[in-house]
Parts: structure tokens; sequence; C-alpha cells
């Protein structure tokens, strides 16, 4: 999965997807698949059969969601507070911070990217390394702050 492929949370404005459109990223929202008041593991398994990062504000709950998987298209959590370009720019910071980051193949697979109310990214990789007593092991490793 490379940054090309997002879905939007129901927390997320859905006038983003013509936008990010514009800039070659393929981004559907919940509201479009008819589940806007759909649980986050819904959300989250239908993000995992499209190989679609989930943009949210909601990200305890999907990092949680991701503690359970082994391989997963990743997570960008942006801050609450922001209209439409405010969101559009927390989006875009993570598309650039990832593209510098890996200029090969710019990916989000396994990793919780966070932007912070001050703009700061912040990356987890989070993923289910092994099951123990019937209860999975996370791995959460910072890879980087910006």
């Amino acid at each position: 999965m490379t940054l090309r492929l997002l879905l939007l949370d129901e927390c997320i404005s859905p006038a983003l997807v013509p936008d990010l459109w514009k800039v070659e990223i393929d981004a559907i929202c919940v509201r479009d698949r008819g589940l806007q008041s759909a649980g986050d593991y819904t959300i989250w398994r239908l993000a995992i059969s499209e190989r679609r990062a989930i943009v949210t504000i909601n990200g305890r709950d999907f990092e949680k969601l991701a503690q359970r998987e082994s391989h997963h298209p990743g997570v960008i959590v942006i801050p609450s507070g922001h209209g439409r370009a405010g969101q559009l720019d927390c989006i875009m910071r993570v598309v650039k911070w990832a593209t510098e980051e890996h200029a090969i193949v710019p990916s989000l697979v396994r990793r919780v990217v966070t932007v912070s109310s001050k703009f700061e990214i912040t990356a987890l990789e989070v993923y289910k390394t092994a099951v123990v007593a019937e209860a999975p092991v996370a791995e959460v490793v910072q890879l980087h702050k910006k």
C-alpha cells in the first residue's frame, strides 16, 4: 500500500475527496459507502479489504485495532477542531513526510501516523507480532518525530 489509497472516517470532511483526487490520491469516505454510522471495526475491515489507510480523529480506537493485525494499511490521525482546509493540510503533511521518509515507496503499512495540534508528525509502527496465551502481543515502535 502506497499513499495513494485512503479511507476517510466519518469525522473527516467528505468534501476532501475531490481535493485528494486532484493530487492523485484515491480517497473515499465512509459516507459514500453507506457506513457513516458504522462501528470502528466495520470501517477497519473495509480499510483492510481495500488496502486503504484510514484517516481519522479517533486514533486511540484504530490503534487498538491495528495492534490486533499482523499487517494493516495504516492509520493517519489528525487533530480535531480543523475545518476542511485544516484537515487537507494535515493529510498533505503526512503524504509529504512519508514521501521524504521513504522516497522510493512511500508507505503507511503497519503505521499509526499522528499529526499534533502543532502539526508535528509522530509515526509508530503498530502491529500484532504474536499470540501468547490467547492474547495478542503488539509491537509499538516510535519511528520518527518531526
